[in-house]
Formats: C-alpha cells, structure tokens, sequence
C-alpha cells in the first residue's frame, strides 16, 4: 500500500511498524470492527495527539498549513528528507511522514486492513 494513502487502522498498523518496539496484534469488537494492539494499549496515532504527539516532536515533523493540504516534512540526522500531507488531518500526515521515514513509499499491511 502506498503511504501517501494509509488512513485508520492501516495507518496505525504501519506506525506500530515503524517504531518497531512490541509485537502488534488485530483484535476486533462485537461490531466487527478491526483495531491495533501496541504494547497493551489501543494507540491511535492517526487521530490521537497523546500518541503521535511524542514521535512529532522527537523526530521534529513540521506541520505547514498550505492552501486545502496539509503538509509535514521530516529531515533525518543522516540528510534523508520526507514528506507526508493529507486533506484534512494534520496527525494524519505527520504519521505519514513518520512512515515514510522508516519504511519507505510503500508499506505492506495485512489484507483484513488494507
């Protein structure tokens, strides 16, 4: 999948990823609905600034409000530069940027989220 386009539980999935640190598991409710578990928690970097607010500022994503987009860029201590953007959320972005970072323009998620 490309990361340019992950959203929901695929972009979490592909943040938990990234950051590597505990296993990652797909639970779902009494709805049917598919939801990622990261260390014990329930994280939702994608719309959640309690999670994705301490990867923004140690990896020091920009967040630039540019006309109807939403742009995030990201320079790594090796030189690499990234960016991620989105319509209408800035964690939404920032998360991609993050993404990018790590793990490049496209990403691998399992089918039940993709």
């Amino acid at each position: 999948m490309l990361t340019s386009k992950l959203t929901g539980q695929a972009l979490n999935w592909a943040v938990a990823t990234a950051l590597g640190e505990h296993p990652i598991f797909i639970d779902v409710d009494m709805d049917g609905d598919k939801f990622i578990r990261y260390g014990g928690f329930y994280p939702d970097w994608a719309n959640d600034w309690i999670y994705s607010g301490p990867i923004i500022e140690d990896k020091r994503i920009t967040i630039q409000f540019d006309g109807d987009e939403i742009r995030c860029d990201l320079t790594t201590e090796s030189g690499g530069f990234f960016v991620g953007s989105d319509e209408t959320h800035p964690l939404i972005a920032a998360m991609r940027c993050y993404v990018a970072s790590k793990l490049g323009d496209e990403v691998e998620v399992p089918q039940e989220l993709a």
